[in-house]
């Protein structure tokens, strides 16, 4: 599973979905994700879905900064292994994020919109990219920056009520990298995000939940450039 691998939609909204994911440790497991909390019986009719994909797109406008904690769970295709871990996100436009994982093994992703920080403690080593060069499709960028549309990039499939949320199955409408569809799991008050699914084109599966989201609170600038420790390996690849 690649460690830049382009889930950046599992946010979409809230992050303006970003993330990077990195390497799980990956372990057999005996439990199976419930299809049935990602998937429509019955879809709302068209128009209703269209709705519902706008309201999110407004609401997203109007997230400057986030703060959150996330569960994060990947299944990996062809295999009974699958994934877990957790930590919390830091969010900020234009193009700055802190993805701070702490289970199963401490590691870290920081961008202040140019350059990309992947600190891995355990093997005391950062790595240095280009913010721009990180993903396999142009897409993450764009919500990053504060300037994707939810509608100009993907076309939903549909739209259900998922118990105290909706549900929302999208398609990108371009060649998204990795990424074959996504579903996204919004709060009907605020039309924000609080659960993200993707399938790549290997039929590999990542779920992200938010819990106790902060929207729009003051972040320092400084969260968002890292602080290379002395000591550890350092590996710039923004050149490349």
């Amino acid at each position: 599973m690649s460690v830049l691998r382009s889930l950046f939609f599992t946010l979409l909204f809230l992050l303006s979905i970003c993330p990077l994911l990195p390497s799980l440790s990956l372990a057999q497991s005996g439990a199976v994700a419930e299809a049935k909390d990602w998937s429509c019986g019955k879809s709302l009719p068209v128009a209703e879905v269209k709705t519902l994909v706008s309201r999110v797109s407004s609401a997203y406008r109007e997230v400057d900064s986030l703060s959150a904690l996330f569960t994060q769970k990947s299944t990996l295709a062809g295999f009974e292994m699958e994934g877990s871990s957790e930590g919390k996100v830091l969010f900020k436009k234009p193009g700055k994020m802190r993805w701070i994982y702490l289970t199963p093994e401490p590691q870290e992703f920081v961008s202040d919109g140019n350059t990309l920080w992947y600190y891995q403690p355990d093997f005391q080593q950062v790595t240095l990219s280009a913010f721009s060069k990180s993903f396999q499709s142009d897409l993450p960028v764009s919500f990053l920056l504060g300037v994707g549309e939810l509608e100009s990039a993907f076309s939903p499939v549909a739209a259900c009520k998922a118990g105290e949320l909706m549900l929302i199955e999208l398609v990108p409408l371009e060649a998204a990298g990795e990424m074959e569809r996504f579903w996204l799991k919004v709060d009907p008050r605020t039309y924000l995000p609080r659960a993200a699914k993707t399938i790549d084109i290997g039929g590999s599966e990542t779920v992200i939940n938010l819990n106790k989201i902060e929207m729009n609170k003051s972040l320092a600038e400084e969260e968002f450039v890292f602080q290379i420790p002395k000591g550890v390996d350092v590996i710039d690849r923004r050149a490349e």
